[in-house]
C-alpha cells in the first residue's frame, strides 16, 4: 500500500512537471501580458496593476521617471485611458521593444491629454516572477517609454 502511494505521488510530480513546462507562455505572449494588464490596470486606476510591470529604473522620454508613489498616485487619481494599436514585440535576448500607435485619454488636475500618438515606443526586461503562485517563471517589465510627441510633458510638468 506504501509504495502505491508513492508511485502515485511520482506520477503526479511527473505530470505536474510536464504540464508546467507544456503550458509555458511564449517571451511574445508574456509581452503582450504585460503591456496589456498594465494598461487595464491604469484605466481602472488601480496603480499596483500598473506599477507590477514597471521596472524601479523606469524611464520616460530618456528622463528618469517619477517615483513609484507619484506614478500610483497619478494612476489612481487620474486613471489614465491607455490602448495600443496592434504590435509585434523584437525580442533580443532579455531585451524587447515593441512599437505601436497608442491612444492616451487622461485628466490629472489641470493636464489633460487626449491624443492618438504614432510609434511610441516600449522597452521591456525579462526578469524572475512567479507562476502558480509559488514556481519560478518569468515575467517582463517596462524599462522605458519613449513617446516624443509627449516630451513636454516630461518630469517638470506635474
Amino acid at each position: 500500500m506504501r509504495n502505491w502511494f508513492i508511485g502515485g505521488g511520482a506520477v503526479a510530480v511527473a505530470a505536474l512537471t510536464v504540464l508546467f513546462v507544456a503550458t509555458a507562455p511564449s517571451d511574445e505572449d508574456l509581452i503582450r501580458q504585460a503591456i496589456k494588464e498594465s494598461s487595464e490596470a491604469s484605466g481602472e486606476g488601480k496603480p499596483g496593476g500598473v506599477l507590477e510591470y514597471i521596472d524601479p529604473a523606469f524611464l520616460f522620454n530618456n528622463n528618469p521617471s517619477f517615483d513609484r508613489n507619484e506614478i500610483a498616485k497619478a494612476v489612481r487619481l487620474a486613471k489614465p485611458q491607455v490602448e495600443f494599436s496592434s504590435f509585434e514585440p523584437v525580442v533580443e535576448g532579455d531585451e524587447a521593444t515593441v512599437v505601436a500607435d497608442v491612444k492616451v485619454k487622461l485628466d490629472y488636475f489641470s493636464f489633460n491629454i487626449d491624443e492618438n500618438l504614432p510609434g511610441v515606443e516600449v522597452r521591456l526586461k525579462k526578469t524572475t516572477g512567479v507562476r502558480w503562485l509559488v514556481f519560478p517563471g518569468t515575467k517582463w517589465k517596462i524599462t522605458e517609454v519613449s513617446a516624443p510627441q509627449l516630451s513636454q510633458y516630461s518630469r517638470g510638468a506635474f
